[in-house]
């Protein structure tokens, strides 16, 4: 990458870190994360059916294009 170029990443993304930018050797350390998002609502409903009492994050139970989910 050259100065003023711009990285994209995928929105599903759920978390990236970076280190800072060495311009004598132009590196720069970058790290990813993905979720599997079926996967984790499983889970939280899961969590939620043993332990009423936690409420699962409202995010997580509606569809990830803004649709309320079926569960």
């Amino acid at each position: 990458m050259q100065a003023g170029d711009c990285l994209l990443f995928n929105n599903s993304r759920m978390l990236h870190g970076r280190k800072y930018f060495d311009p004598s050797t132009g590196f720069r350390y970058l790290e990813t994360a993905a979720v599997e998002w079926d996967y984790l609502r499983s889970l939280l409903n899961l969590k939620y059916l043993q332990h009423p009492a936690i409420e699962a994050l409202s995010i997580l139970n509606t569809h990830r294009y803004g649709v309320q989910s079926s569960y």
